[in-house]
């Protein structure tokens, strides 16, 4: 038949083993590792947790009510904080996107840097030079750097406003159609990123084509780039796996009914 415990009978079990623990010459509390398992339970549900237990046996010195109370303060304190940093993180946010549908951006998504899907993969296809900007644009391969040094370029910073647009393309036989498309995406995206960095959002642009500032530019006349702050690569010298990327943000990647959509971002802190 199982023993009934009350409170007194906790109390004892805790006084007694405490005794007992000193005519050992040991000078610790008692643990539950010292009790059955039957008298942990029936401590723990009559005096409540093991420490308070131990303040109520006599045993430990009670808490500093003062000090607990400014502990709890605290407590609430960094919690009403850490609640109001997510709601102005969300605000931010908003703000953010709402500043790049203004623009005429049919996707706007905010990420972390380091759930992009980076690929070396792609750079032969910068190599092919179907665009014609290979060694001819500073801001292309090989010149603008590496794979891995354009990833760490981009995780260098935390967040990106990755943004996409949306052209009536019959088909990509229309090379004109699409070269102006891309213009018209990077000229938005130079407008929107203006915008942001007005209120203090600093970082750098990743377009849907390679740099047009200058035309030429300066590298196939041998001169040094004019805008080495300003000149943007695009996604694909980045090595950025798009289409993932897409799917990541919930945006439409696919060329579907005419419509071909041209990807970008503004990668910043």
């Amino acid at each position: 038949m199982d023993k009934k415990y009350y409170k007194k009978d906790c109390i004892l079990l805790l006084k007694n083993k405490y005794i007992e623990l000193q005519s050992q010459g040991l000078t610790r509390y008692p643990q539950r590792s010292d009790f059955e398992s039957q008298d942990i339970v029936a401590i723990k549900a009559i005096l409540g947790p093991w420490p308070r237990a131990l303040e109520i046996a006599g045993i430990k010195p009670p808490r500093d009510e003062d000090r607990l109370q400014k502990n709890r303060e605290k407590r609430i304190r960094a919690k009403r904080a850490r609640t109001a940093a997510r709601k102005a993180l969300e605000k931010e946010r908003k703000s953010i996107i709402k500043a790049a549908h203004d623009e005429g951006f049919r996707g706007a998504t905010i990420i972390d840097t380091d759930k992009i899907v980076f690929d070396a993969a792609f750079r032969p296809y910068c190599e092919e030079n179907l665009c014609g900007q290979y060694g001819a644009n500073y801001s292309c391969p090989p010149d603008c750097g590496t794979p891995e040094e354009m990833k760490q370029r981009v995780l260098s910073y935390k967040k990106a406003l990755v943004l996409s647009t949306e052209w009536e393309i019959e088909d990509f036989s229309q090379t004109d159609r699409i070269k102006d498309a891309k213009a018209q995406h990077n000229a938005a995206m130079l407008r929107l990123i203006e915008k942001l960095k007005s209120v203090g959002y600093d970082g750098f642009m990743v377009g849907a084509s390679g740099c047009s500032m200058c035309k030429p530019c300066k590298l196939t006349i041998g001169e040094p780039c004019e805008h080495p702050d300003k000149k943007y690569s695009c996604m694909s010298a980045y090595c950025i796996y798009v289409k993932k990327l897409a799917e990541d943000c919930k945006i439409n990647y696919d060329y579907k009914d005419n419509i071909l959509p041209f990807f970008g971002m503004y990668v910043f802190d």
